[in-house]
């Protein structure tokens, strides 16, 4: 039997503060108008969309150009999702937020999920070339602040 190619870990794109929220374990559920039936460790990538509201950057004591977007951040585990009738949408509930180097991913990413690393190799393996072009670096600056 062949090698079947695998797509890996997929990943969830949200928007900054929020991503880093889920890192630090502030945020501990993703509000969603979509239910998911994916359960188990995905990734976090931080979109390069940025949330304006003042109130969600000071939760963090963080300012736009201080976090990494338009990349992999880190892995939450998903486990479980409800219907939240006070808001009228969907919750996913998070756990055990891992932070990782930042990381572009190496396909193009979607609105709410996409394999960002779809050439199977786990992320990490091999160990990250500091000296490399692939994203492996802290992170990429905004280049609109």
């Amino acid at each position: 039997m062949e090698n079947q190619p695998t797509k890996g870990r997929p990943a969830f794109s949200v928007q900054q503060p929020f991503a880093e929220q889920i890192l630090r374990g502030i945020k501990a559920f993703e509000y969603r108008t979509i239910r998911t039936h994916t359960r188990g460790s995905v990734y976090i990538y931080a979109s390069r969309t940025i949330y304006r509201d003042a109130a969600e950057w000071q939760k963090l004591s963080l300012h736009p150009g201080q976090v990494p977007i338009g990349q992999v951040v880190g892995t939450v585990e998903i486990i479980d999702c409800d219907w939240s009738a006070e808001l009228s949408c969907y919750r996913w509930h998070l756990a055990r937020p891992q932070r990782l180097p930042a990381r572009r991913p190496l396909t193009h990413p979607q609105p709410v999920w996409f394999y960002p690393f779809a050439d199977g190799s786990a992320y990490g393996d091999p160990d990250p070339d500091p000296d490399s072009d692939q994203g492996y670096l802290p992170f990429d600056p905004p280049t609109f602040w």
